[in-house]
């Protein structure tokens, strides 16, 4: 009986510290993806503030605002595909939970449904060229704006 005594008390510590072990372990990957996910956040960003995506951003909202998409130039149309583009990025990051949602949102929210808005006959153009998955994170980004 002290045999089998024995046997149960170690293989409840062997157990307990497996369970310990596995404890640790979680809290070390959560800890490793939040610093993943700021430094995700910290790259977007740099990359929405980029000369170039701001750039497009400001000809989208004042060049092209008031010029029907049958109008604009191909140069015009790469500017808006760079802003557009740069928000399909922020949306794919989003989706897959690699930045926080809100972040994003509550700084460039109004930028993003502006761009939308502005470049919705250039999307649907786009989309209809490419197939519709072709800048699916930016419409879904879209509507994540307006539910805000």
């Amino acid at each position: 009986m002290t045999y089998n005594l024995v046997t149960v008390v170690l293989w409840t510590i062997t157990l307990l510290a497996g369970l310990v072990t596995v404890v640790i372990y979680y809290k070390q990957l959560r800890v490793m993806d939040a610093s993943i996910k700021a430094q995700n956040l910290a790259w977007l960003i740099q990359y929405l503030q980029a000369s170039d995506v701001r750039h497009a951003r400001f000809v989208v909202m004042t060049e092209l605002s008031t010029k029907p998409f049958i109008n604009w130039t191909l140069a015009e149309q790469e500017e808006a595909a760079t802003a557009c583009a740069a928000y399909g990025v922020a949306g794919v990051y989003i989706e897959l939970k690699r930045v926080d949602k809100d972040v994003i949102i509550r700084n460039w929210g109004p930028s993003i449904e502006k761009v939308c808005e502005i470049c919705k006959d250039f999307i649907a153009y786009q989309r209809e060229k490419s197939g519709q998955r072709y800048w699916s994170a930016l419409i879904w980004l879209n509507e994540e704006v307006k539910k805000a």
